[in-house]
């Protein structure tokens, strides 16, 4: 599977992964357990209130 998201999303989807001790291949991982029901809850993602969250437009 090859997820090509707009190189910005990437870099930022990085930097926030790392603010929860993860990688994205991780959280992606994780995020497709959650979704086949392998799992109850979401990864763990930061605040709201980061800088690398809300910079989209």
């Amino acid at each position: 599977m090859t997820v090509r998201p707009d190189p910005d999303l990437h870099e930022r989807a990085k930097a926030v992964v790392a603010q929860v001790d993860s990688n994205l291949n991780a959280y992606v991982v994780a995020f497709l357990r959650w979704l086949v029901h392998d799992m109850d809850d979401l990864p763990q993602r930061p605040t709201a209130d980061t800088d690398l969250t809300r910079q989209h437009t």
